[in-house]
């Protein structure tokens, strides 16, 4: 990526590493180490995990680590943050240098207008294989250009892939009679570590990142205490999705270890999709996924305690619905054992 230096060049700011496609800036703008860049969304848009950056200007250069922010729109700039921080303009985070540690005589070479600057951007290593299962939304963003893009695309109607993925993979959502040979290969490649990316991001996809197919399945949703989880896992053997702080996921983990079952969370890397991985290899990142895998059959309970296990605990209604619907039980059902729990607490 090329850019020009300009006389405001300043390179004091602490926290950021800015190129922007501006022709000028103002002294203010202290985290930019050049104008006028011409930037290549679309290659940016193709990088993934960590990444090498080479910030050169005439005979100096500095280097630097990080990692891509997947949300990265491609506007009119580039920003390196070495916070965690992400909006659209910014391309990486966590990174190991900022337009401050610039070494003054580069600085001052940036301050010259015939001054070339390029900013080199290259994968530390290969990414993990991404599986896109479903085709994505047109205004999804990234992984809609990734899709468009893909290494590989695999329809299910007419014959599989040769072998495992490589690269991004866009696999079509197939026929009902084809749907249960992809399902089984989005597992198969998930659990040989391939991140798995959804088109709605809902539970399925955690699910089939950690190796189970998505039905059936209970889906809790963004949970703020361990109650629901704790009742539902006493009552009901199919697999659990949840969502959680990480410091809630903490308490979830030493409870599931009570009840024997060995759960997966997500792996906290910022990447496009999920990954699924053992408690002990994942990443702090203050939100977690946790899949709690199937439990005994001599666990389930039926149906009708599930409801009332997780409506005592405070679930509402709507997503006890949402939740147990497909798997038999009717919608009028749920709700009649709800207004049933709820007559008995306004007797007593």
């Amino acid at each position: 990526m090329a850019a020009s230096g300009h006389p405001n060049i300043r390179v004091t700011h602490h926290k950021t590493l800015e190129l922007t496609d501006a022709d000028s800036i103002t002294g203010r703008a202290t985290c930019v180490a050049g104008v006028d860049a011409h930037i290549d969304r679309d290659g940016l848009r193709s990088l993934r995990g960590v990444v090498a950056l080479e910030l050169r200007v005439g005979e100096h250069r500095i280097v630097g680590e990080a990692t891509v922010n997947p949300h990265y729109t491609g506007e009119s700039s580039l920003v390196v943050r070495n916070s965690g921080y992400v909006d659209g303009r910014t391309f990486a985070v966590g990174s190991s240098i900022a337009a401050t540690d610039i070494p003054p005589e580069m600085a001052e070479s940036l301050t010259d207008p015939q001054a070339r600057v390029t900013l080199t951007i290259t994968e530390t290593e290969p990414p993990a294989p991404l599986v896109l299962f479903g085709e994505p939304a047109a205004d999804e963003g990234r992984q809609r250009f990734l899709w468009d893009n893909a290494d590989e695309r695999v329809d299910f109607e007419r014959a599989g892939p040769r072998s495992g993925p490589r690269g991004v993979v866009a696999v079509s959502c197939p026929s009902p009679a084809a749907r249960a040979r992809a399902l089984a290969w989005v597992v198969e490649a998930a659990t040989a570590g391939a991140r798995v990316a959804t088109a709605d991001h809902g539970p399925a996809e955690a699910l089939l990142a950690a190796g189970f197919a998505p039905d059936p399945m209970l889906w809790l949703g963004n949970i703020r205490d361990t109650g629901p989880l704790r009742d539902a896992v006493a009552v009901t053997a199919f697999p659990i999705v949840v969502e959680c702080t990480d410091d809630l996921g903490t308490e979830i983990l030493d409870i599931l270890d009570r009840f024997d079952r060995r759960p997966l969370v997500s792996d906290g890397f910022m990447d496009i999709g999920t990954r699924m991985v053992a408690p002990g290899l994942r990443s702090s990142s203050g939100t977690m996924t946790i899949v709690v895998p199937p439990g005994t059959s001599e666990v389930q309970l039926g149906l009708s305690s599930v409801v009332k296990a997780l409506t005592e605990a405070g679930v509402s209604a709507k997503t006890v619905s949402l939740a147990l619907t497909p798997h038999g039980i009717g919608k009028r059902e749920i709700y009649r054992i709800v207004r049933d729990l709820e007559s008995v607490r306004g007797e007593n």
